[in-house]
This record gives C-alpha cells, sequence and structure tokens, in this order.
C-alpha cells in the first residue's frame, strides 16, 4: 500500500499542462486542443466520487510482461492510490492512440474494449464503464501532447487529436444527471 494520492483532478491538471504545451507549440491545432481541454475538464467533473484503490498509473501493454504462467507488471513508479477506473481507461487509451497510428479497424478495437470493461466489470462486480471511458479519453488526449514529443508521432498529431474529439463528444452526450458515491 502507499500514501500517494493521485486524484482526478491531479490528472486533469496534469493533462492541461501537457495540452497548454502541445496548443503552443501547434498553434494550427490550438483551437481544437482548447476544446478537447475545456471538454476533458467536463468530463472529469462528471465522475462519480469513487473510493481510491491502488493504482500503478502507467498501466499500458509495454508495462505487462507474461509468459505460460505467470504475469509481470513492471515500471511501477508512479504506483499510488487513485480512482478505480485509472488503469483501465490509460490501458485502453493506448490500445486507441495505437490504433490511430497504425490504422487498425477501429471495430476490432472497439469490440476488444467492450470485453475487456465486460471482464472488469464482472470481476469487480460492478460496472464502471462510464469513469473507465472517461480516462480512456482523458489518456487519448494525453496523446496529443506526447505525439508532439515523440518525432515519429508528429504526423499523427491531428488524427489522435480528432479521434479524442470525437469520444468526448460520444461520453459528453451520456454524461449522468447526478453525481453518485460509491
Amino acid at each position: 500500500m502507499t500514501e500517494r494520492l493521485h486524484s482526478p483532478e491531479d490528472e486533469i491538471e496534469t493533462l492541461s499542462a501537457q495540452l497548454s504545451a502541445a496548443a503552443e507549440e501547434c498553434t494550427d491545432l490550438s483551437p481544437s486542443i482548447s476544446e478537447l481541454e475545456k471538454s476533458c475538464r467536463l468530463a472529469i467533473n462528471q465522475l462519480p466520487a469513487r473510493d481510491a484503490v491502488p493504482a500503478h498509473r502507467d498501466f499500458y501493454p509495454d508495462n505487462i510482461l507474461m509468459d505460460e504462467t505467470s504475469v509481470w507488471l513492471v515500471d511501477l513508479d508512479l504506483y499510488c492510490m487513485s480512482h478505480p477506473a485509472l488503469d483501465a481507461g490509460n490501458y485502453i487509451g493506448h490500445l486507441w492512440e495505437a490504433a490511430v497510428r497504425r490504422r487498425i479497424d477501429e471495430n476490432l478495437v472497439r469490440d476488444f474494449e467492450n470485453r475487456f470493461i465486460d471482464v472488469l466489470a464482472r470481476e469487480l462486480g460492478r460496472d464502471l464503464r462510464f469513469d473507465i471511458e472517461t480516462f480512456t479519453v482523458l489518456t487519448l488526449a494525453r496523446h496529443v501532447a506526447i505525439s508532439r514529443r515523440i518525432s515519429d508521432r508528429r504526423p499523427f498529431t491531428r488524427d489522435i487529436l480528432e479521434s479524442a474529439l470525437q469520444r468526448l463528444s460520444d461520453l459528453v452526450h451520456r454524461i449522468p444527471v447526478t453525481k453518485g458515491v460509491s
């Protein structure tokens, strides 16, 4: 267990700083990046309050090692207590970003995402779909900024941005009317 806490508010502040830097660099995309940041704030502010759980905070496919009998998580330097949907959303967001860059059929990714969330709901005994989708979008938004820092990803900045804006638009139309507590 750890005493470090990473709240949804911490997540949005980190994202905002990264998106601001990307907007300064990509002046042609600046209005869309600003829209993305504002919509991410709206979405995260609608998350139901949840008890913090242990979180990897950098959970994506490269940080999972497996063989026939074991699974290892590596790169635990960001380990903390956080929202229960953070890691799942981060994992799925990385898959979506890779799908955008590699032109993978989005139906395949959506099918995997739905199966992954269904398994989590079954294992956790509750459905965190909205929460996971929120963190998925925040991760995809973060990849807009990441694409500016990694030279071979720069050509995909606009595509990643458009994907994040589309997912946010879909999500915002499904924001719950009231915040709940669990």
